[in-house]
């Protein structure tokens, strides 16, 4: 999109400062792919506490339909080349559960994939302007997958089954350590046939530091998604806290 229809569909761009030209372009991303790989390098097996409020838009306003508490893990399997994550809830017993209601919303947490320097030659990136976060002063990147040269997709289930979907989106990127402190994805491309006009997914990262792990972790500290499907409007808004180290330990009893 030309930046001032981008900004009628993103309103927060119209505080940011614009750029006279791309030159700061690959320098931001070279930096920022570095501490993205950085991330998945250190990333380990983890868990939170995440509230998910579902709403529904009834004419003009939202209608709260249901809310929900899990326990999310982050799973790393290293012994796998490359390193497979996995992301998924458990109960309050540490059984792995599903997420209800009425639409299902998860993987949050390695949305950052997209600026790894793996993935970057996938996608298309234009240098927005400049912007605030809060106290940070911050790059803001815009990116596009490229859907015949990109290795990965995300996916959309339903009753028609599994269907590939590519993204599009924004990020705000601190200029003083080029993390992604933000990071907004929509649909490349909807599959309208699907009945899914619309999935915008608007991630908010904070630091996270561990006892035992060497440095800081940016990890979601919220998130929404907002879904259009079959004309019918849907918010899930996610808040995960009390980030921690997740190990599993087995007692053996000898007869």
């Amino acid at each position: 999109m030309p930046f001032e229809q981008l900004v009628e569909f993103i309103p927060e761009l119209k505080a940011i400062r614009p750029v006279p030209s791309q030159q700061a372009l690959d320098a931001v991303l070279e930096k920022t792919g570095t501490r993205v790989d950085e991330f998945f390098r250190d990333i380990t097996n983890l868990a939170a506490h995440e509230e998910v409020k579902q709403e529904r838009l009834s004419k003009t306003h939202w209608v709260q339909t249901q809310d929900f508490q899990y326990n999310y893990l982050i799973v790393v399997h290293r012994d796998e080349e490359p390193p497979r994550f996995e992301e998924y809830r458990a109960n309050t017993e540490g059984k792995p559960t599903t997420q209800k209601g009425n639409s299902i919303t998860f993987g949050f947490a390695l949305t950052c994939i997209y600026f790894s320097t793996a993935h970057q030659p996938e996608s298309t990136f234009v240098y927005l302007g400049d912007g605030r976060i809060g106290q940070r002063n911050t790059y803001v990147v815009a990116f596009a997958q490229r859907p015949s040269h990109t290795t990965m997709a995300e996916s959309v289930s339903g009753s028609w089954g599994v269907e590939s979907v590519f993204v599009q989106g924004v990020a705000w990127i601190d200029q003083d350590n080029f993390q992604i402190v933000r990071l907004r994805t929509d649909l490349l491309g909807p599959p309208t046939d699907l009945g899914l006009t619309r999935q915008t997914t608007d991630v908010t990262f904070d630091e996270i530091r561990l006892s035992d792990v060497e440095g800081p972790l940016w990890l979601p500290r919220s998130v929404q998604v907002y879904t259009v499907f079959n004309g019918q409007a849907f918010r899930n808004q996610h808040r995960y806290t009390n980030y921690e180290r997740y190990r599993v330990s087995v007692k053996m009893n000898v007869p």
